[in-house]
């Protein structure tokens, strides 16, 4: 595809080994910000994608991510804080889990 990483607005921390040591594995640790931890969400990732992942926001509370958005004018600078499912967007739309390893999409109304 052209790109060496993805950056994800994940809240999570990604430990990689040295670039020398490719071989030795990537590792998720907990966010900073305990109440928007996401690494349950990126746990499911292989190695491979792993050391492709970048988390910058792992290391940064939410209302620091905040400040930063109107220190530099940001266009979500005044975003709402979401308790929401960020992959869904709008609509009328529900995930359902019917087994750990099975997710089934839903459209409604």
């Amino acid at each position: 595809m052209g790109f060496h990483y993805v950056a994800s607005r994940h809240y999570a921390n990604v430990i990689d080994s040295c670039d020398d040591r490719m071989d030795e594995p990537s590792f998720l640790e907990l966010s900073l910000d305990m109440v928007k931890d996401q690494t349950y969400f990126l746990s499911h990732l292989s190695q491979s994608q792993l050391k492709r992942l970048l988390a910058p926001l792992g290391c940064i509370p939410k209302e620091e991510v905040y400040r930063l958005a109107r220190k530099f004018d940001l266009p979500n600078k005044d975003r709402k804080n979401s308790q929401g499912i960020c992959f869904l967007g709008k609509g009328n739309r529900a995930i359902v889990v019917d087994e750990p390893e099975v997710i089934r999409d839903h459209f409604y109304g």
